[in-house]
């Protein structure tokens, strides 16, 4: 079915409705393993807790201009977000399915799968209180998925001549002589009806873990006593602790190499796994601090990746100083100190595609999953709590921009514990036409047009945001702060050996 600038009705309860100007055509795919009907996903979909809602879309986008790259800094986020689309998907859902829903827009590249993952909106007529209900179902209202479209720099090459080659399945787009395939899944999970609650049982448990001058992780330290038989109480002993970020946990973000360059100036190197959607770093730092035996001395240096900044830097400014843990020099890599956008309800979807192909990426370029990838499981829970407009999450509200805990955190009266304190940071400004695989440079540039960043940024979080520590007070030395040009998933890559350096000189020399 091809329509310019009408409605295209899919299925009984699905449509796609072209954006202005804009001509498609679709399809509704043959049945496949995991299709409508069935328990299971799609097969290729990296997913176990949502299952089809209807069979998917096969999408074709003729070959039309694009808007310019300038909407990546758009003052007017809906202006730039309406050029971005090239249409949307409506779904008239079951109210009796009590359903969170996602749609899924996989797009296949020479270089690998990228994935666009996209939240419903509500319809422009529903009211605020309409669509999804917790633990009350679904309503009737009409629920909208934007279809973005993949940036092509530069004009858009000559059509060409054979039509087979925009006659196969799901093609999608043409950029130079690469062809993308878009296939386009409505998946649904079922509705958690208390969803804390639901989350809180998911994710990481508080834990503390030794690690090994391999970067191996022990098994974790659990009652007083377990650290009494690792730290003898009363002795002085100097520790790094590791932190990770968002939606991760110790074994999938741990920096190996720089351990085995730093463990033999350390007594003990640990690793904290804790929850990051559902509690938020303030008290990530207590329970931290709750696990520790007041008779031991630990002298602690802070590594920390993205969110865990959050949590080390609570450990230093919020939480009541102890001498059984004493803050001794703090390292951030790519932390959101002033917040990150991707934090904002409206954008989890765009951070969790954007995390979902840099992994992909990483997969093309060295057959290895990228080590920083985010925990699937999490992703999936994440997803939930956006298919049924459920925002209220303490630990990614931490990360949202002037909210009430970073107001808190950034707070002028914490500042002379922040300069007890030597803070240093790694910061970075991603450039995508680093990227060798033009399909997924394409894909990164679109998706971080998508979020509206309009700033440099390593795809997750803005750079200035990186050091901005109790700003405008505060202003770290220019010999604490690294500038990179790696992605927020590679900060800790073997080749990135500058940036270790830099680390090392920062805890080791004094």
């Amino acid at each position: 079915m091809t329509m310019n600038d009408a409605k295209i009705q899919l299925t009984g309860r699905v449509a796609l409705v072209p954006a202005s100007g804009q001509s498609l055509s679709a399809h509704v795919a043959m049945p496949v393993l995991g299709g409508a009907g069935s328990e299971a996903p799609p097969s290729s979909l990296p997913f176990t807790d949502f299952v089809p809602a209807e069979a998917p879309v096969a999408l074709t986008i003729p070959l039309a201009p694009h808007p310019p790259a300038a909407v990546l800094g758009a003052a007017d986020a809906a202006a730039a977000e309406q050029a971005d689309q090239v249409g949307q998907i409506q779904l008239q859902p079951d109210p009796s399915e009590a359903a969170a829903y996602i749609l899924v827009q996989e797009i296949e590249t020479p270089d690998g799968i990228v994935y666009d993952i996209t939240l419903p909106r509500r319809a422009p007529h529903a009211a605020e209180t309409d669509a999804v209900v917790l633990g009350g179902g679904v309503s009737s209202e009409t629920l909208v998925f934007p279809v973005h479209r993949i940036i092509c720099e530069g004009a858009p090459p000559a059509q060409p001549e054979d039509p087979a080659v925009l006659g196969g399945f799901g093609i999608g787009e043409i950029i130079g002589d690469i062809v993308f395939k878009r296939t386009l899944h409505l998946l649904r999970a079922p509705v958690a009806p208390v969803f804390q609650q639901f989350m809180a049982a998911r994710e990481n448990q508080p834990q503390v873990l030794p690690v090994g001058v391999d970067g191996g992780l022990g098994g974790p330290l659990e009652g007083f006593e377990s650290w009494r038989a690792r730290f003898e109480p009363g002795r002085p002993q100097r520790v790094l602790l590791f932190v990770h970020g968002f939606m991760s946990n110790a074994d999938n973000s741990l920096p190996r190499e720089w351990i085995k360059a730093f463990a033999p100036h350390y007594d003990a190197i640990l690793a904290y796994n804790h929850p990051t959607i559902s509690v938020d770093p303030f008290e990530n730092a207590g329970d931290l601090l709750a696990q520790i035996p007041d008779d031991l001395r630990l002298h602690v240096d802070l590594l920390a990746h993205s969110r865990g900044g959050l949590v080390v830097r609570s450990l230093v400014e919020l939480q009541e100083q102890m001498p059984k843990f004493n803050a001794r020099r703090l390292l951030t890599c790519g932390s959101p100190h002033a917040g990150t956008l991707l934090a904002n309800y409206e954008q989890w979807d765009r951070l969790v595609s954007i995390g979902m192909t840099a992994a992909s990426w990483a997969l093309s370029a060295t057959g290895v999953a990228a080590p920083l990838a985010f925990v699937p499981k999490l992703v999936e829970y994440l997803l939930r709590a956006g298919g049924q407009f459920y925002a209220d999450l303490p630990g990614a509200a931490a990360m949202i921009p002037d909210g009430a805990f970073l107001g808190k955190l950034n707070a002028p009266d914490h500042v002379t514990l922040a300069e007890r304190v030597p803070y240093a940071v790694v910061t970075s400004a991603f450039k995508p036409e680093s990227i060798p695989q033009v399909g997924f440079r394409t894909a990164l540039t679109a998706m971080v047009v998508q979020a509206f960043m309009g700033a440099p940024n390593d795809l997750v979080v803005q750079t200035n945001s990186m050091s901005k520590i109790d700003s405008p007070i505060v202003q770290l030395p220019a010999d604490r702060v690294w500038p990179s040009a790696v992605d927020h998933f590679s900060y800790f890559e073997k080749e990135n050996a500058e940036i270790r350096d830099f680390a090392g000189q920062f805890f080791l020399s004094g």
